[in-house]
């Protein structure tokens, strides 16, 4: 049984609204994703068990098949990444959205979730994101903690990072 977290409530930005991309989703895409940002055992490394009969049972109008073709629509628009060998799934832009990293406690919490994911394929695109955001954001505070630190050490990106603009940072995010 997965362990419920202590997360009472999903952060849900308003302006997923005005997206393009988020729009062009049918309903059973939104609402999966929905679902998985709101999930009781939707862990602080921003993942989730995949089990389309569970996720099935959470509405009497979905099946296994329609969770199966939504997640497949979340991962062809970059919205979920699945690993349908370990039966995990992954809320690619979780951290950018939930602002786990500004709290030293929540990315404490992140880097020992992540030691809890089974899928290389899930932790290596959790790890990418995350040094895309210390990129785009190095003044967060939770980027000082030993097992934040250590993570983004032990786990270099496999991908190509751009570097950001230093103009580009207000005031107000350089004394965040």
């Amino acid at each position: 049984m997965p362990q419920v977290n202590q997360r009472q409530y999903a952060r849900l930005l308003n302006r997923i609204w005005t997206d393009p991309t988020w729009r062009g989703l049918s309903h059973h895409a939104q609402w999966l994703y929905i679902a998985a940002l709101s999930h009781p055992t939707l862990t602080y490394a921003g993942t989730i068990d995949y089990y389309p009969k569970r996720l099935a049972a959470l509405s009497e109008t979905t099946t296994p098949d329609t969770i199966d073709a939504a997640a497949e629509e979340l991962q062809a628009a970059h919205y979920l990444i699945i690993d349908h060998d370990t039966d995990e799934a992954l809320i690619r832009s979780f951290h950018r959205n939930d602002e786990t990293i500004k709290q030293p406690n929540l990315a404490t919490r992140v880097a020992r979730d992540i030691t809890q994911i089974a899928s290389i394929a899930l932790i290596t695109a959790v790890t990418n994101e995350l040094h895309r955001l210390h990129t785009e954001q190095p003044y967060l505070t939770g980027w000082k903690t030993r097992e934040m630190w250590q993570h983004l050490q032990h786990h270099p990106p496999t991908i190509n990072i751009p570097q950001p603009d230093p103009d580009t940072h207000t005031d107000q995010e350089v004394n965040n």
